[in-house]
């Protein structure tokens, strides 16, 4: 899976900016396989503006992008429980990064044998790569074990 294209929301996404915005979103979902909208930034969101996040997931889903919501406010989430859209959109508080290469992780993440401290890895390669680079640590090259 590819790195998502990261989508900045505004601080309203009411009636008045989700005409703005709904371009510029649509365009990602379609040149793009996967678009993260972040609410982070968005402090008040009304029905027009989930409305505006379930036309996007539409779209994406239409052409094959995978449609991520990162929202961890309390105000916007109870909104999407209370109108079952936490069901629908793929709704997270943050997007996990990979240990290696910081790429963000979403799914079953790779994890090391024994779990080294709670690293995550976004593929085996870079699993591997890390677990490669921290074996050339302890033993470098041309040095007898």
């Amino acid at each position: 899976m590819s790195t998502p294209v990261v989508f900045a929301a505004p601080e309203s996404l009411d009636a008045i900016t989700s005409g703005r915005v709904r371009p510029e979103l649509h365009a990602a979902v379609e040149r793009c396989d996967w678009v993260a909208v972040d609410l982070g930034a968005t402090r008040f969101m009304d029905m027009t503006g989930l409305g505006l996040l379930v036309g996007t997931l539409r779209r994406a889903r239409a052409h094959d992008c995978r449609l991520t919501v990162i929202c961890d406010r309390e105000l916007i989430l109870r909104m999407f429980r209370l109108t079952g859209m936490d069901r629908v959109l793929d709704v997270r508080p943050s997007l996990p990064a990979c240990t290696r290469c910081e790429r963000p992780v979403l799914g079953t993440p790779v994890t090391s044998p024994g779990d080294q401290a709670g690293r995550l890895y976004c593929t085996k390669e870079c699993r591997d790569t890390d677990a490669e680079a921290a074996q050339e640590q302890w033993y470098p090259s041309g040095v007898a074990t």
